[in-house]
């Protein structure tokens, strides 16, 4: 199952641990704090006038149950950043026209505060879901602390209202005491639309539906039941295409309940642990039956209990427990919180013998031995269940867990044999290879990520029990799992639990494991490059569309075919479909490659290496002054690669003179780096390195020499790529003359982009860090109306800043540059933004595009769009083959925007490129931000021609152009450079 961050049960455990402002903070549990509160409530009975309303923001993640406060306002978030060292000075709107003024924001209406509600927003991934929010049971003395609402669209539901509200009559009239919230206002977000959209907007009125909440504050007979009015999602949907049908990997889910009910449970005297709270409720199966959910604190049930408040006595370890259960909550169906689907279909894959590791989950007894590279690959499925537009879908997908069948001990007794003569060295090579690393131990199929080695500790350590005696890893092991270990000497590897899986209030813990009890899962470095492997592993990760589509039908028939997990839906009045999503959706037309001389239409492959290498190029820089530098026993084979190079640089019009060569007595990294510095005094258009082999050190190197010591673009290549025959090196020879080209900053080929005066921008970040930064960000923005030259910056994310505050000048500083280079600055600016998670998403469309927006000054506003791209999801596309009937990719260029996308955000998929082997991805575009009112057509449009510009690769590919030379970028930076290029680099596409 797909991780979205913070469960609900977690999230609603911590708003009724909520204590009161004004008390002071006890370091203790959450345990106790619950047990503490309960006490309290109980020795303080309620006055009669309502409890305050405390509600407090929770920051949003991917999880469920975060509550959403009033987003800060420009002036706020501008106090808490650092002022931006570098303003923008632009001239007058006179000097470059008109100023386009911004499209007004739509006010939501103010209330006052009697009709202020409290408002759960539920991450989905990629969307949120608006529901009812259970007001806490406050504690006489509580201040409450009241914020306006945020008003988000909410889906439709069938209609249900005259069956509710029999319901509802018949549990209030066993009420005692009950609250009822007034009447929540729902309102649709606005979205600009035009006449080439369609759009389902707020004038299509849903359903009713009805939602109570209990405390201790009114009467029975008081009791007023409001009815909540839902408006249908927002859809923006395009026309341009060609209509095909397709299948998805999302299976309909149907809900037949009209509800879950929420209880919270109390114990008298006070229990602390949760494992014993757990065991107390479940002996009362009786009364609550034996389909529940519950977390220690908070209780779903697909029933209804005949009374709201039900108390009964349960023994346990010799106390007596006066256990509580209250209804706090009824969620109608579409408002149910998608991580209790989630944990259903958890309880669905124990059924099917289905092991969890991490997220997701895997079937051990149909693991592959890959014999030849001592790996073995273990099958299995993710899923996920969240309301889309169309309603709730479950999605599946086909995963793979790659172990290695060596052992960490195996690792260190190999290390050992290569290192035992010196013993701190055999420990610094045990620390590279296993550091870092994340060990699955097959006794519980767990994982642990390796933090260090316990060199000084062994499995005859003695540790505290839960029981308080001391007793050794060699004894724990064989009491609790029959495991013998042999090597009583190993050392023992430490395991630190990340910190979001702490509770606060409770002890730190540490794991310590057996190394011989471990196995490495994942590829090392050295895997990934060897081809062999990898050829050997895809033949069991890298499915076609119908394998792929055939194994997931195949889960949905055995989910349907087993009786025992199938019935964990039908406890709680689900359904499933018994075949995958099939939608009608579009292809977008074929793009045209402009060339100097002429344009080509792209084929079904969008592949056009072909005319790429005989094409003039639209611009070409001659290579004058250049140097080649290579070991000196290469010449032979570098002199051939130059010739061939100058025979296709003439056919591109791109001309190389002579090099200055500089044959280097060995391949030393101090070599070549001082060999280098010499001659780069003079004035050099590009230096071209071979290298005998690739090496992190000595590439490292020669990159920060040429690129911040002594700027000049530079060409690193191995020699095995062009040691190769005359037929094959010839292809070869062509794609780096091109990049050569591209480098000194000429133009292959573009797209045609009809609108003028625009700038298109990419982001990308790069997390693989130094301790003194968090992350880096790539920034790379056009210069020219026809996006073939662009500009790049980089951010760095120190410390304790907001990322959105160093994209902020580099912003500013992108638009100057345009304006240098044109003489007048861009009408519309659009930003793809890749390296979003889901729970992300608001702080982009929040945080930072208000930061972008904050560098337009009055006489300058141009029109924004800010798309967030994805590419790491789990969605699949299927199309058939009208010929043949099977399943296979579908066609570049294939869109679809609305059934399965998000209820509240503009968003949609697109598949941009041609693959060969396994399954195609779509990619995920969100509109964060957007007040250019341009139509859907348009926009999905301009995305999929963003994704033909990329120089490295003549064909497709899966982002647009701009967000793959920021991932180039920030990668380049992060990985070698540890700080920003030379400003004289910025302009030039040096990082390719």
């Amino acid at each position: 199952m797909l991780g979205r961050g913070r469960g609900l049960l977690q999230s609603l455990k911590e708003k009724k641990e909520e204590k009161s402002e004004a008390a002071p903070p006890v370091p203790s549990s959450p345990s106790m704090q619950r047990s503490k509160l309960t006490s309290e409530a109980q020795s303080h009975p309620p006055k009669q006038q309502s409890p305050q309303l405390t509600r407090r923001p929770i920051a949003m993640g991917r999880g469920l149950g975060s509550l959403l406060s009033k987003p800060q306002s420009s002036a706020q978030a501008a106090e808490k950043s650092e002022p931006v060292k570098e303003m923008l000075q632009f001239e007058s709107a006179s000097a470059v026209g008109k100023p386009k003024a911004s499209a007004p924001q739509a006010e939501l209406p103010k209330e006052t505060p009697k009709e202020v509600k409290p408002v759960l927003i539920s991450g989905m991934g990629r969307g949120l879901m608006a529901t009812k929010l259970i007001k806490p049971v406050a504690k006489p003395g509580d201040q409450a602390t009241i914020k306006p609402p945020v008003q988000l669209p909410v889906p439709t539901r069938p209609s249900k209202s005259s069956e509710i509200h029999q319901e509802v009559t018949k549990i209030t009239s066993k009420l005692s005491n009950v609250e009822v919230f007034d009447e929540i206002l729902v309102k649709p977000v606005e979205k600009k639309s035009d006449s080439g959209s369609m759009d389902r907007n707020s004038g299509s009125v849903g359903t009713r539906y009805l939602s109570i909440a209990t405390v201790s504050s009114k009467a029975a007979e008081e009791l007023k039941v409001e009815e909540i009015h839902r408006t249908s999602p927002v859809r923006k949907i395009g026309t341009a295409g060609k209509s095909e049908k397709f299948s998805t990997n999302y299976i309909r889910l149907k809900c037949k309940n009209k509800g879950i009910y929420q209880y919270v449970v109390h114990y008298d005297p006070p229990c602390d642990s949760q494992f014993n709270r757990i065991k107390i409720l479940y002996q009362l199966d009786n009364i609550i039956g034996r389909v529940r959910l519950f977390d220690g604190f908070t209780l779903f049930l697909p029933i209804l209990l005949p009374e709201r408040i039900i108390e009964d006595w349960v023994e346990r370890n010799g106390i007596k427990y006066k256990v509580r259960i209250q209804l706090t909550k009824i969620l109608p169906p579409e408002n149910v919180p998608p991580v209790i689907f989630n944990i259903i279909f958890k309880n669905i894959m124990k059924e099917l013998k289905m092991t969890r590791i991490g997220q997701h989950y895997f079937s051990p007894s149909r693991q592959v031995d890959v014999a030849k590279q001592g790996l073995q690959v273990w099958p299995g499925y993710t899923t996920a269940v969240h309301d889309y537009e169309d309603g709730l879908y479950l999605v599946i997908d086909v995963a793979h867990k790659v172990l290695r069948t060596q052992t960490c001990w195996q690792i260190m007794q190999d290390l050992r044999s290569k290192y035992s003569e010196n013993i701190e060295q055999f420990k610094q090579e045990v620390f590279n290879a296993l550091c870092g690393t994340v060990v699955l131990t097959k006794y519980n199929n767990r994982t642990y990520k390796i933090d260090d080695i316990l060199w000084e500790d062994s499995p005859r350590t003695e540790f505290k029990y839960h029981t308080g005696q001391s007793i050794s890893y060699v004894d724990y092991y064989k009491k609790h799992y029959d495991i013998e270990i042999r090597d009583k000497n190993q050392p023992l590897l430490f395991h630190r639990p990340k910190s979001k899986d702490k509770k606060q209030g409770t002890k730190v813990e540490v794991v310590c494991l057996v190394p011989e009890l471990c196995y490495v899962t994942g590829l090392s470095d050295a895997m990934r490059s060897d081809f062999n492997l990898q050829k050997d592993m895809a033949a069991f990760t890298r499915l076609s569309p119908d394998k792929r589509y055939e194994q997931l039908e195949n889960l949905v028939e055995e989910i349907k075919r087993n009786d025992v997990a199938y019935q964990h839906l039908l406890n709680w009045g689900l359904e499933l479909d018994s075949s995958l999503n099939l939608i009608d959706s579009r292809v977008l037309p074929p793009e045209n490659i402009i060339f100097k001389n002429r344009s080509i239409e792209t084929d079904g492959r969008c592949d056009w290496t072909r005319a790429a290498c005989n094409e003039a190029c639209l611009s070409a820089v001659k290579i004058n002054d250049w140097i080649c530098v290579y070991p000196q026993n290469k010449e032979s084979v570098v002199a051939n690669f130059f010739r061939i190079a100058t025979d296709c640089g003439n056919r591109f019009g791109v001309r190389l003179d002579s090099p200055i060569v500089l044959p280097l007595a060995n391949d030393k990294a101090d070599t070549y780096y001082n060999e280098l510095k010499k001659v780069l005094k003079r004035n050099i258009q590009i230096v071209v390195v071979i290298l005998p082999m690739l090496s992190e050190v000595r590439y490292q190197r020669i990159k920060r020499l040429c690129c911040i010591e002594s700027p000049v673009p530079s060409q690193c290549i191995q020699f095995k790529t062009i040691n190769k025959p005359d037929e094959k090196l010839r292809s070869i020879a062509q794609k780096i003359v091109l990049q050569m080209n591209v480098k000194l900053g000429g133009e292959i080929w573009r797209t045609n982009i009809p609108m003028k005066r625009v700038m298109i921008c990419g982001i990308d970040v790069y997390h693989k860090t130094e301790k003194r930064y968090n992350s880096i960000a790539g920034f790379v923005s056009s210069l020219n109306e026809d996006q073939t030259r662009w500009y790049s910056r980089v951010c760095f994310q120190m410390i304790g800043q907001e990322l959105a505050d160093t994209l902020k000048l580099a912003f500013a500083q992108a638009i100057k540059k345009y304006r240098e280079v044109n003489n007048f600055l861009p009408d519309k600016i659009f930003i793809f933004r890749d390296g979003v998670s889901d729970g992300q998403i608001p702080v982009v469309s929040e945080h930072e595009v208000e930061q972008l927006r904050s560098v337009f000054t009055d006489d300058y506003k141009p029109q924004l769009s800010v798309i967030i791209v994805q590419k790491r999801i789990s969605t699949r596309i299927f199309a058939e083959d009208p010929r043949s009937g099977r399943i296979v990719n579908p066609s570049p260029g294939t869109l679809i925007d609305y059934n399965i996308t998000s209820r509240q955000l503009y968003d949609f998929f697109l598949v941009s490129q041609h693959v060969g082997q396994g399954t195609v991805t779509p990619s995920h575009y969100i509109v964060a931000y957007d007040d250019t009112l341009m139509k859907p057509d348009h926009l999905q449009r301009l995305a999929y021609k963003m994704t033909h510009m990329y120089y490295n690769w003549s064909g497709t590919i899966r982002v647009p152009a701009p967000c793959q030379y920021a991932h180039k970028l920030a990668f380049l930076t992060g990985q070698y450079l540890q700080e920003e290029a030379s400003e004289s680099l910025c302009n030039r596409l040096f990082y390719l």
